[in-house]
């Protein structure tokens, strides 16, 4: 079985939710969690609330295989309302008080991300991760203030902006001291985008992870040009050392 956990063998983009286990696998309370820990792939159950021209709404829930949580969530859309409002819970139904990770993994992509996309958040802070690998412009561990640090070589570099696949650049930053719980993603050129407002009592920083063709080898193989930003409850990325970190 690969160390690595299985997501990368799956991952096809789109939206993942992740818990109890963000970014790297660990090993937490004896039990080997794997890359974004257990619920992105799992079956999830379903009931409809509602299905009206005015609305239509979904109950969602699951519960972790190897650790004691229950998921629920529910989805509504409202006529009128270019808004997908989501409602989350989750629950330890377990007697024993644990640590986890929350965090949510929506990812974009061709034909919309490209070198004319910015990224708008309420960010102060920039750390990148301490295990970047050569891709990265940025020293792994720098801390700056949002949006602009140094590359390695001492250039600037605007993480809010989005690099042409030509560059092979990838990078893992987290974006946190948030003002307030939103982002929004644009689309200069093609002038339309998406954005994402979240509650920050849970979802204190952001995840960005910028692969845009510049990862080599397994499992993207440079063929990979994705920036996903990512609400998330706890930094760094792997639970062990978010627990350390406090």
């Amino acid at each position: 079985k690969s160390t690595h956990g299985p997501f990368s063998d799956y991952y096809e983009g789109d939206w993942q939710e992740c818990l109890p286990n963000g970014g790297r696998t660990c090993t937490y309370k004896g039990v080997e969690l794997g890359q974004h820990g257990e619920v992105w792939g799992i079956p999830w159950r379903h009931q409809v609330l509602e299905d009206s021209p005015e609305c239509v709404s979904v109950r969602l829930w699951c519960r972790t295989p190897r650790s004691p949580y229950l998921l629920e969530r529910t989805m509504t859309l409202r006529s009128g309302i270019p808004v997908v409002q989501i409602d989350e819970a989750v629950t330890n139904e377990s007697n024993e008080t644990l640590d986890l990770m929350w965090g949510h993994h929506p990812a974009y992509g061709p034909p919309f991300l490209d070198e004319s996309c910015v990224l708008d958040c309420a960010a102060k802070t920039v750390v990148v991760d301490k295990n970047v690998g050569p891709e990265s412009q940025l020293p792994a561990g720098a801390r700056f203030a949002w949006p602009v640090g140094k590359t390695r070589n001492g250039r600037d570099w605007d993480v809010s902006r989005v690099t042409a696949p030509e560059q092979r650049v990838t990078e893992m930053t987290y974006l946190t001291d948030l003002q307030e719980g939103w982002y929004a993603l644009t689309n200069q050129s093609k002038r339309v985008g998406v954005g994402m407002a979240f509650d920050t009592n849970v979802f204190r920083h952001l995840w960005c992870w910028q692969n845009l063709a510049g990862e080599t080898g397994w499992p993207f193989w440079g063929r990979c040009y994705v920036m996903a930003v990512e609400p998330f409850s706890s930094i760094p990325a792997i639970l062990t050392k978010a627990i350390e970190a406090g």
